[in-house]
């Protein structure tokens, strides 16, 4: 419950307490003033963030734009957090526009699946936020462009305090190669910046201008990095400062020999991202990617042809401990191919990545991991929730064996299972064995997923069910 719902409470107290006493009328419309402005305040500081039980809906603020629009700006007067998420039509903005928010810092919007004519940023989401805008988050617009002038805007005196920007996967850029380099040259240095939708007129000029003004990120996603754009320190230099002192998370595209030198740079990294778009084959990402050694996610999606190796996978493990979460996924459906990846080398890293809470690595191997791998990794791992992993799993005998230990928090399971149709024989009593001793194992599982070239066979526990997708 919202903590403002409790100052009703607190008036009527007030006003029991005072009634005998002279002016009595008076001091009640005072105490009503009062605690109406101090509620407004802290119900309408954030406006649209989806829980209508925590922040009042858009459609509330509208409602009442139509009835009182005197009341409607009242409230619009103490918003500081608007979210504006809206399918299939834009039906919020010809209200939204005709009201101030003066106390705005900060401004999300998302769209999905609407349809209707491009509209530039500056026209549909910049009216909004006033010169004290903080953040500002467009996020999968399938209407809005991104132009200069809306660049130019952000980066003028309407939004001095700006601090965020992220633009995520806008499908309508229209930003010229100099129209962002004159952004990054001329706004403030940001703490977050997401840029990674505007691969188009991405370059050289523009990754330097942030490497030179935004020593401060925290955040950062970028299109993809060729390794010449990275300048190597001198190893006779010592006293060279990295670029980027407080980044904690990064998403991008690189290769190993520029993921070294940024690792140099971004000594505090806590997450990294890499997704490579238009850069070639990937070999030793994975050696490159322990010199993060404070790391905690590593997400990487492999581009087709590339490689990983076992003797790298150790090595991860060994320089970065702390890692929670590690994630070794195909991109468009490309595995990666793994070179020397073994059941015992898994539980070697199993061993040293104790703190693992989401594991997945789904490579295409000569060699495929079995079942060993999976029990290595729910015996060393005691927090993983979540196992993803490419192996030829014997289910049955799973189903016929008893488990040696258990995993607490095992939440949800899938195995690419790399025999040719291991499911043939997949039945409802076959699931109900199967999931009668994944209790045993796993007494949180909620989810298992098996998977062959030919079928995919999903196993629910609560409620028990099950169901098999054939062609998959």
């Amino acid at each position: 419950m919202h903590r403002a719902l409790g100052l009703t409470e607190i008036v009527a107290t007030i006003v029991e307490t005072g009634s005998a006493s002279l002016d009595f009328l008076r001091s009640c419309l005072l105490i009503n003033k009062f605690f109406s402005h101090e509620a407004a305040r802290l119900i309408w500081k954030e406006c649209g963030l989806g829980k209508s039980y925590i922040s009042p809906q858009i459609g509330r603020l509208v409602r009442t734009l139509s009835e009182n629009a005197q009341r409607a700006q009242y409230y619009a007067n103490f918003v500081q957090t608007l979210c504006i998420f809206q399918r299939k039509r834009n039906i919020w903005h010809e209200y939204l526009a005709s009201l101030e928010f003066p106390r705005l810092k900060n401004f999300h919007r998302q769209d999905t699946e609407m349809t209707g004519p491009p509209i530039d940023l500056k026209d549909l989401a910049l009216p909004y936020p006033q010169r004290g805008l903080e953040a500002l988050s467009i996020y999968r617009s399938s209407v809005l462009i991104i132009s200069d002038c809306s660049l130019e805007i952000l980066s003028s005196h309407t939004s001095p305090k700006l601090k965020k920007l992220n633009l995520f996967r806008m499908q309508h850029r229209t930003v010229s190669k100099d129209g962002l380099v004159r952004f990054l040259t001329n706004t403030n240095p940001l703490v977050e910046l997401d840029i990674s939708c505007l691969d188009k007129c991405w370059s050289r000029k523009a990754f330097q201008r942030i490497l030179l003004r935004f020593c401060n990120l925290v955040y950062l996603s970028l299109p993809d990095i060729p390794d010449d754009w990275i300048l190597s320190p001198s190893k006779n230099d010592t006293n060279v400062p990295p670029a980027f002192p407080n980044l904690r998370t990064l998403r991008v595209g690189v290769n190993e020999q520029g993921l070294e030198l940024l690792a140099r740079n971004a000594p505090a990294l806590e997450t990294l991202e890499l997704s490579s778009q238009d850069l070639p084959p990937s070999r030793h990402i994975l050696l490159a990617a322990a010199g993060f050694t404070k790391l905690r996610r590593l997400i990487i999606s492999f581009g087709q042809s590339s490689r990983i190796y076992g003797e790298d996978l150790l090595l991860l493990s060994q320089e970065c401990p702390c890692l929670t979460c590690l994630s070794i996924q195909s991109n468009k459906g490309f595995h990666p191919k793994g070179l020397d990846i073994s059941d015992n080398l898994i539980e070697e890293v199993a061993q040293n990545l104790t703190e693992l809470i989401t594991l997945t690595i789904c490579i295409d191997s000569p060699s495929p991991l079995t079942q060993r791998a999976v029990y290595s990794v729910i015996r060393h791992c005691k927090d993983i929730s979540y196992l993803h992993m490419s192996c030829d799993f014997n289910w049955r005998e799973t189903v016929d064996g008893v488990p040696e230990f258990t995993s607490a928090k095992m939440l949800s399971m899938t195995l690419l299972l790399n025999e040719n149709g291991p499911l043939a024989d997949a039945n409802e009593e076959l699931a109900n064995r199967l999931r009668k001793r994944l209790v045993l194992l796993t007494p949180a599982m909620k989810y298992l997923y098996l998977q062959s070239r030919n079928r995919f066979w999903a196993i629910e526990f609560d409620p028990p069910s099950s169901r098999i997708r054939d062609d998959y």
